[in-house]
């Protein structure tokens, strides 16, 4: 009886250490998933809708391993485009699939407009401005900067946002520096408005950001897998891809 006993007791303790062994290596599996030196963030923001889970996809400006950047996306969704994270881009006609602001891709000049700040990115670094710069190589635009400086932005208006834009509870994009890193962040619903963006994203520490095209339009994937919002169809999209 008592050998029969010890013998169960084993086999328990066998298969006990089996099972933890399947955990570890699940865990090592996820985070092998992820690309070395990309950082994948995600917490909750508590709005007037309610929560919502924000998810952040990080890189390092000075990792010679990546470049962040625009990119059209040709009528692709954004989990089909060859990049390593994809986040949508600036808000655009729904008739032409036109930007409505600067869009410059590898020096080429495919939309001129400058009644929206942009995000210009020159090699390792990466500059959020209302202003337009001869030199660009790489820039994107949204709408409105939500953060300059470290400090929260409070007239969304002097950007070119509308005040439906501003009110509106809904998913956000956007994207964000800190330091030497540039951060893809999205919110997905019920959302939040604006304010409560700029906010949720100063708590963070970000010393600068641009808001991207929201709502439906917001999507933020890795690796071809769908994190935040919808696998959408928009004209442009910011990436990060390898070198």
């Amino acid at each position: 009886m008592l050998q029969r006993r010890a013998r169960a007791l084993m086999i328990g303790a066998i298969l006990l250490v089996a099972a933890l062994a399947v955990v570890r290596v699940a865990s090592r599996s996820d985070a092998s998933a992820l690309p070395p030196g990309v950082t994948e963030q995600s917490f909750t923001a508590h709005g007037s809708a309610g929560d919502s889970r924000v998810t952040l996809i990080g890189v390092s400006l000075a990792d010679a391993r990546y470049q962040t950047r625009p990119m059209m996306t040709h009528g692709k969704r954004l989990s089909d485009l060859r990049a390593v994270a994809v986040i949508d881009g600036d808000f655009y006609n729904l008739q032409t699939g036109q930007p409505s602001g600067r869009l410059i891709i590898d020096g080429a000049v495919l939309s001129s407009s400058a009644a929206e700040p942009s995000i210009a990115l020159d090699g390792r670094t990466a500059t959020i401005t209302r202003y337009r710069r001869v030199s660009d190589v790489n820039v994107i635009s949204g709408k409105p900067r939500l953060i300059a400086g470290g400090e929260r932005v409070l007239d969304f208006t002097a950007d070119g946002a509308t005040r439906m834009q501003d009110d509106a509870v809904v998913p956000r994009s956007a994207v964000a520096i800190r330091a030497d890193e540039l951060w893809l962040v999205a919110c997905g619903e019920p959302g939040l408005t604006m304010t409560e963006w700029a906010r949720t994203l100063q708590i963070r520490g970000f010393q600068d950001a641009l808001n991207l095209d929201g709502g439906p339009s917001t999507g933020l994937v890795l690796g071809h897998r769908l994190l935040a919002g919808q696998d959408a169809q928009v004209p442009t999209a910011l990436v990060i891809v390898r070198r």
